[in-house]
């Protein structure tokens, strides 16, 4: 491949990276993990929806519709679009977050990932990524953009390590210069919503999903 050819790639992925919208959700990891995810790794290993809809259909009362919200009904699966392992492990997931309570950072999280990092805080991309549900060769992930979890284990300790860096982050924002346009304001103000993020979670005993 050309050279000129590897630059048009690189162009067209941090333009992708600049229009992806951070969200993220309080989330309860714990239940998640003792009652879920083995089952959703298993079945993208095995490429198989069977138990995941089983789960979804047993669990009706608590599985709200990823892109509507709002509990689901008999006819969910009529508003799928794809009906693979990734869409119905989207739908199970909603039993342990609200999908209309959005706390993300929108266009400037990879600014305030960019300045984390630039301040020297080791835990910059898992703050505000997560860690990926993963095994072997299969990673949850429905919206292809990539998805994270940070575990209530974790919460506050983050909270109170992103507490103590804000003047700082504040100063750095302020000299900062973003690739995509972003208001000094902006960065600022997504680190409040970050702050703001873990709080609500260190509330709640839960911890967080983090997409786009």
């Amino acid at each position: 491949m050309r050279q000129s050819q590897y630059n048009a790639m690189f162009l067209w992925m941090e333009d992708l990276i600049m229009s992806m919208e951070h969200r993220a959700f309080v989330f309860d990891n714990e239940r998640f993990d003792s009652e879920l995810r083995n089952l959703l790794l298993n079945a993208g290993l095995s490429n198989n929806i069977n138990k995941i809809k089983n789960f979804i259909e047993q669990n009706k009362e608590e599985i709200k519709n990823p892109y509507y919200g709002g509990i689901i009904d008999d006819n969910w699966e009529d508003t799928m679009s794809v009906k693979d392992v990734q869409e119905y492990a989207d739908f199970a997931m909603t039993a342990y977050y609200e999908p209309d309570e959005d706390m993300g950072l929108a266009y400037a999280w990879d600014a305030v990932i960019s300045i984390l990092k630039s301040i020297k805080y080791k835990k910059a991309e898992y703050a505000v990524l997560g860690k990926p549900i993963k095994k072997k060769d299969f990673c949850v992930d429905p919206g292809c953009c990539g998805l994270g979890i940070v575990k209530a284990s974790d919460v506050e300790k983050i909270f109170e390590q992103l507490s103590e860096l804000q003047e700082e982050f504040n100063e750095m924002a302020e000299e900062f210069e973003s690739d995509d346009d972003i208001e000094c304001d902006d960065i600022i103000s997504a680190f409040e919503d970050l702050l703001s993020l873990y709080e609500s979670a260190m509330d709640e005993g839960c911890g967080l999903l983090l997409t786009f």
